[in-house]
Parts: C-alpha cells; sequence; structure tokens
C-alpha cells in the first residue's frame, strides 16, 4: 500500500531503526562500565549485544551506510582486543565504537522524525481520501496502517486514527 510515495514497508523500517537507539545506548553503557572496571567477561556480553542490535538493524533496513559499516569493523576489533584480555587496546577501541555510534544515533533520531511525519502523512491522506460514504473505509484503513507500523492493536471502528489527528 502507497500514497504519495510514501510505503508501510519503509516505514516500519524507519521505526524499527529508531526503537533501537535506546537499547543501543543501555548496552553501549554497560560495556563502557564494564571496560571501566576491568571485568572482561561483561564486557563481551554488552559487545555481543551491541553487535546484535547492529547486525539486526543491517539486516531489517538494509543499511550499507559507511557508518554503519564502520560500526561493525570497530566493533569486531573491539572484539578482537577483548578476546585476548587487552584492556587498553579495548578501551581505545571503545572511543571509536562510540564516534560511531554517535554518528548512527544521529541518523536513528533523523529517521524517527522521518518516520513521524510519513506516518502523519500517511493517515491525513488516508482520511482525506475518504467521502461520507466511505469514513469508516478509510478509518479502517488508517487504523490499519498504524497497526502494521507500530504493532498496535486496530481500535476496530472506534474512530481512533482520526482521534490522532484531532
Amino acid at each position: 500500500m502507497a500514497i504519495s510515495g510514501i510505503s508501510v514497508g519503509s516505514l516500519s523500517e524507519y521505526v524499527y531503526e529508531a526503537s533501537n537507539l535506546k537499547p543501543m545506548q543501555t548496552a553501549a553503557q554497560n560495556l563502557q562500565s564494564s571496560l571501566a572496571s576491568g571485568n572482561v567477561s561483561d564486557a563481551q556480553s554488552a559487545l555481543q549485544t551491541l553487535q546484535q542490535l547492529n547486525s539486526n538493524l543491517s539486516n531489517i533496513s538494509g543499511n550499507t551506510s559507511s557508518a554503519n559499516s564502520q560500526l561493525s569493523t570497530d566493533l569486531t576489533t573491539l572484539s578482537g582486543d577483548l578476546s585476548s584480555g587487552n584492556l587498553t587496546s579495548a578501551n581505545s577501541d571503545f572511543a571509536t565504537v562510540q564516534k560511531d555510534l554517535n554518528a548512527n544515533s544521529s541518523s536513528m533520531v533523523s529517521s524517527a522524525m522521518t518516520a513521524m511525519t510519513q506516518s502523519m502523512n500517511l493517515v491525513s491522506g488516508l482520511l482525506g481520501s475518504a467521502t461520507s460514504s466511505s469514513s469508516s473505509a478509510a478509518l479502517n484503513l488508517a487504523d490499519a496502517a498504524l497497526a502494521t507500523l507500530y504493532g498496535t492493536p486496530s481500535a476496530s471502528n472506534s474512530g481512533s486514527a482520526l482521534n490522532l489527528l484531532g
């Protein structure tokens, strides 16, 4: 389903990408505190979480940006230094990973804003296309689109999409 070049699929990718911002920040904080305390086991666990989140983003959104690619490379370097027990290099690697995460965070925030704007445009377009005889159908389409994007159940015929706009 597409309206004015906006697809539900691409909106879902934006929402998914933006929703991973907080878990990535948490994993990075856990990694930083584990490195600071010298706890290699906890650092490796936090690093695995961070790598998994980054991998999920790449797989879902097809994100092959240079920032994402650089983050993957730098996470691999950090993993190698942690595996060999070289905490000095691991701390240096983590500083580089933080820079990569900051670059990716900016992209994710931008994606969240894009998703919000496009969601509003999508719903507005669906509601705007409604005629007096088919307004219920337009609301059902808007509810279905929002449910697809955000995983929320449709409020079936309660006008939930209309409530979002007014």
